[in-house]
């Protein structure tokens, strides 16, 4: 018992931990993005111009993704420990000190691969994921697109403050999504925190359309406004990708390793900005050489 009890507490230590860097790491992500627009260069015309361009952040980060991918498959060949793994690893029969957990995992691990092409070898090899798993993943890379494209777009008119607390209400979302889709009702305490989140959301708000009050220009309380719905419609699609996830990828029983989750979000989402986001912000009417954003001019 001392020792489960020894184990649980490292445990809740580690996923704060990983809480914590989460928060710290999305904060710094914000900041940085807000830094790039700040910045001024010289543009394909020859003028001095300031650095706003989502479409192009949006391209960034899909093309940061992809990297996991090569991270992946290094993993798999030499079978390096990693969350969300076990199912890559073999058993080299050195080690025979198991705990309950550990035959609950290897049954749960054991029923995933046997439901799916995925299944392991007789001699131990490692686990493949079912090719039509790396079409699937268009679909929540899809979601994070439009997610990604949303926000961005909020954060050109928005203080990187409001932003980040905006992003908040993904939580709200996800609550009300969760509910109604997985049926799957939260606790009391869970709501509470939820309206938390509704109260801080509007308190927000307020907070940044009254700080355009003061400003002389019409058009930055217009700006405010529409970012805000952009941002509350980002976390929307957002919310809705975290429950298609848990769907189909946990309930049911997809076997997805959360670096090939991540990378071919990557590999999907730079596909889909080539081909898709990128025509559609040259279409756009705007300001940058005529477009919504050129492309050209952003390199």
């Amino acid at each position: 018992d001392d020792s489960n009890k020894g184990a649980n507490k490292r445990k809740g230590i580690l996923e704060l931990s990983i809480f914590c860097a989460a928060i710290a790491a999305g904060t710094a992500c914000s900041i940085s993005s807000k830094v790039l627009y700040e910045l001024k260069g010289v543009g394909s015309d020859g003028t001095l111009q300031t650095f706003d361009k989502p479409l192009a952040q949006t391209l960034g980060m899909f093309v940061a993704m992809v990297f996991g991918l090569p991270i992946h498959w290094m993993i798999v060949a030499f079978r390096i420990p990693f969350p969300g793994y076990e199912q890559f690893q073999t058993k080299e029969g050195n080690d025979n000190t198991t705990t309950d957990d550990d035959d609950e995992l290897e049954r749960l691990v054991a029923k995933s691969s046997s439901s799916h092409d995925s299944a392991t070898t007789n001699n131990g090899s490692a686990t493949r994921v079912p090719l039509q798993t790396y079409f699937l993943l268009a679909i929540p890379a899809i979601f994070d697109l439009v997610t990604t494209a949303l926000c961005m777009i909020g954060l050109v008119y928005l203080d990187v403050s409001i932003y980040q607390l905006l992003r908040g209400s993904g939580i709200i979302f996800t609550a009300l999504i969760r509910t109604w889709a997985l049926q799957q009702p939260l606790f009391k305490f869970q709501w509470v925190g939820v309206g938390f989140n509704v109260a801080s959301i509007v308190l927000v708000g307020m907070a940044a359309l009254l700080q355009t009050k003061s400003s002389p220009e019409e058009e930055s309380f217009q700006q405010v406004v529409f970012a805000m719905f952009l941002m509350l419609l980002g976390t929307l699609v957002q919310s809705m990708q975290f429950v298609f996830e848990e769907k189909v990828m946990v309930k049911d029983e997809t076997n997805v390793p959360p670096l090939l989750l991540f990378a071919m979000e990557g590999v999907w989402g730079t596909i889909l900005c080539l081909t898709v986001l990128y025509p559609v912000g040259c279409v756009i009417p705007g300001n940058d050489n005529g477009m919504f954003e050129d492309p050209w001019n952003a390199w």
